[in-house]
C-alpha cells in the first residue's frame, strides 16, 4: 500500500547568514541552480565524442518574498553592507523539511543586486537574487 507524502511550503526553510526568512510569495518562492553543466560533450568529425567535466560550482538562488515580509529588510541590510565594506558574503542554507533530503546551500552567497523599487495598487512580489560561489544541490 502506498502511504501519501505530504508538501507543506511552511516547512521550507531558508537561512541567509543568521536571519531566518519569511514572508515568501504566492507560487514559486525559491529556485537554486548551477550556472554550467557539469559535463560537457564534443564529438568530431569522425563521431568520436569526448566528455569534459567542468569544476565551475557556481550558481544563483533567488528567492521571492511579499512586498511586506520583513525579511525585505534583512536582505536590504546584506545588500547595504556589501556596497559599502564589502561585507556582505553568508552563508545559505535552504531546507525542505517535507522531503528528507531536499536541500540546497552556499557557504559563500551574496546578493547580486538590490530589486527595483516598484508600488502597486496591491501587495507586490520582490525577487532577490543571489550569486554563490559554489552551490550544492540535492533536489529531492
Amino acid at each position: 500500500m502506498n502511504i501519501p507524502v505530504t508538501y507543506d511550503p511552511k516547512r521550507v526553510i531558508m537561512v541567509v547568514g543568521a536571519a531566518i526568512l519569511s514572508g515568501y510569495a504566492e507560487g514559486t518562492f525559491i529556485t537554486a541552480a548551477r550556472h554550467v553543466d557539469l559535463f560537457t560533450l564534443k564529438v568530431g568529425n569522425d563521431g568520436y565524442p569526448v566528455r569534459s567535466k567542468s569544476s565551475n560550482i557556481s550558481g544563483e538562488m533567488t528567492i521571492t518574498l511579499q512586498q511586506t515580509s520583513p525579511s525585505n529588510s534583512v536582505l536590504a541590510a546584506y545588500y547595504a553592507l556589501d556596497e559599502a565594506m564589502s561585507l556582505g558574503v553568508v552563508p545559505v542554507i535552504v531546507k525542505d523539511l517535507s522531503s528528507g533530503t531536499a536541500l540546497a546551500t552556499a557557504p559563500a552567497a551574496w546578493v547580486r543586486r538590490i530589486p527595483n523599487f516598484d508600488r502597486e495598487a496591491k501587495d507586490k512580489d520582490i525577487a532577490w537574487m543571489f550569486d554563490c560561489a559554489q552551490i550544492y544541490i540535492t533536489p529531492l
